[in-house]
């Protein structure tokens, strides 16, 4: 199975919309919201090849998971067609159409690499994206301490790179809808799930929740050997590959499971070794976190000096404004369950609400669904999020434009 059916991009259901002016109407959004002048909410919506690989109307040659990280050149098709999919069916604030640049793909092991890095085994799930079986039972945990780490380019990373260099051969001469292969983004080498996240995916989350409480000494044995080895790898995947030096996207969703003092406590610390080793004080620090993490966000803030937020759910957006201030940058919206079920008039109102929160003051909000696309959303509710921040997002002439 060495391509996927791209005549599948006949059936996208696109919108009926005027490309040129939507395409003209994104590109002010953007100008005016990067001077700090915004003239309405951007609106994104995040989507990967999972929104066509598991479901079955748009997979019509019944590609599996396992196919699409077994085989490079299925996982290049997959991503040109996701590509167009995005482009063509996703109503954002962003262009629409066959790229002149070219299509945007990368490599991609979804939410696995962390963990199948220190050891983990991937696992298939029928229905669902592979996820990972931890690797440290109870008897294994000096045995895994005893190891020497992972390499920068060993397991799933050396795939990354072996997958990277297979992609830019197949890009060559690659034409598809009138464009070419406009870019392979690099690997993320540099991109980290988060220490608490990784080792939680290592034991399995309520073992190593109760690691912090009973063997507190092997909880943070395995948090430092998680930070330094991860530390040690973005800095040589700095050196092989031309990636911006301060360039690094921090994670860490599953420290919902603690209060905020078992975070400062247990947590932080590693955090702040990290920022520290790997980003300048003065380029932006940004975090990703799915999840009920609202507690943590002026902790992080303060601490850290973390000034943007990609949020999941659930987020009180009007109190997450009113305890950062107006300075930093908060993406955010409708919960993705909501937009899977619907309908378009409740994704409207919960819009309606997320943009009256107070949310908005001072310009720094992008609108997004939390947190991807699900398989199976109806477009018309993606819409519906598209149109409602339209409607709703405009800012006051003396706030922005």
């Amino acid at each position: 199975m060495p391509w996927p059916d791209l005549a599948s991009a006949a059936i996208w259901p696109k919108p009926a919309i005027d490309l040129a002016r939507h395409n003209g109407e994104v590109e002010q959004v953007w100008q005016a919201f990067h001077a700090g002048r915004p003239i309405r909410v951007p609106t994104i919506l995040g989507s990967t090849p999972r929104v066509l690989l598991l479901d079955p109307h748009y997979n019509r040659d019944g590609t599996t998971f396992r196919d699409y990280f077994d085989d490079p050149r299925v996982m290049f098709g997959w991503q040109v067609l996701h590509a167009d999919w995005a482009r063509s069916c996703l109503l954002q604030d962003m262009p629409m159409g066959p790229p002149a640049e070219g299509w945007d793909i990368e490599v991609d092991f979804q939410n696995v690499r962390d963990a199948a890095w220190f050891g983990n085994e991937i696992v298939y799930l029928d229905g669902e994206v592979p996820d990972t079986a931890p690797c440290i039972r109870d008897e294994d945990k000096q045995a895994f301490l005893d190891r020497e780490p992972p390499g920068p380019w060993d397991g799933i990373m050396g795939r990354y790179l072996e997958y990277y260099e297979h992609f830019l051969e197949l890009a060559k001469g690659f034409e598809f809808n009138g464009a070419r292969i406009g870019r392979v983004r690099l690997p993320p080498g540099t991109s980290f799930d988060g220490p608490f996240t990784t080792a939680c995916k290592l034991r399995g989350p309520g073992e190593f929740c109760l690691d912090l409480l009973l063997d507190e000494a092997f909880a943070h044995a395995l948090l430092e050997r998680i930070t330094e080895a991860t530390i040690r790898r973005v800095k040589a995947w700095r050196e092989r590959l031309p990636l911006e030096p301060h360039n690094f996207h921090l994670a860490d969703d599953l420290i919902q499971l603690l209060s905020e003092d078992n975070f400062v406590r247990y947590v932080l610390p590693y955090h702040r070794r990290i920022y520290a080793e790997l980003v300048q004080p003065s380029t932006e620090r940004t975090m990703h976190l799915c999840g009920d993490h609202a507690r943590f966000f002026p902790i992080l803030h303060d601490e850290l000096g973390v000034t943007s937020f990609d949020t999941g759910f659930p987020v009180d957006f009007g109190r997450a404004r009113s305890e950062l201030g107006p300075d930093v940058l908060i993406k955010g919206g409708p919960a993705s369950h909501l937009l899977l079920a619907g309908p378009p008039a409740e994704v409207e109102a919960e819009v309606r609400r997320v943009l009256e929160s107070g949310v908005t003051a001072g310009g720094r909000f992008i609108l997004r669904e939390g947190n991807d696309v699900a398989p199976g959303t109806p477009l018309q509710n993606t819409r519906a999020l598209y149109e409602a921040g339209r409607r709703y997002g405009v800012y006051p002439r003396e706030t922005g434009g």
